[in-house]
């Protein structure tokens, strides 16, 4: 692949593919911290890890929600 197709697919992303891309992503983080929280208070042992665990695992994913939000507003 040449420099100059990358450059013609790069030119060709619009705003509109990039929040498209994002909500999507975001639908696959909501069913997969659906699936870890449920396994981890399924088969956890502690309820005080647990709650350790699904805080920073919440805090960290609204972290990169909110920074990809903020770029694309950018773009």
């Amino acid at each position: 692949m040449s420099p100059n197709t990358i450059n013609i697919f790069l030119e060709a992303i619009t705003t509109q593919h990039l929040w498209l891309i994002f909500f999507v992503a975001l639908l696959y983080t909501a069913i997969m911290s659906w699936i870890l929280i449920y396994h981890w208070r399924v088969f956890g042992t502690d309820n005080k890890t647990f709650k350790l665990i699904k805080g920073l695992y919440i805090t960290v994913t609204l972290f990169i929600i909110l920074s990809l939000i903020f770029f694309l507003l950018l773009f």
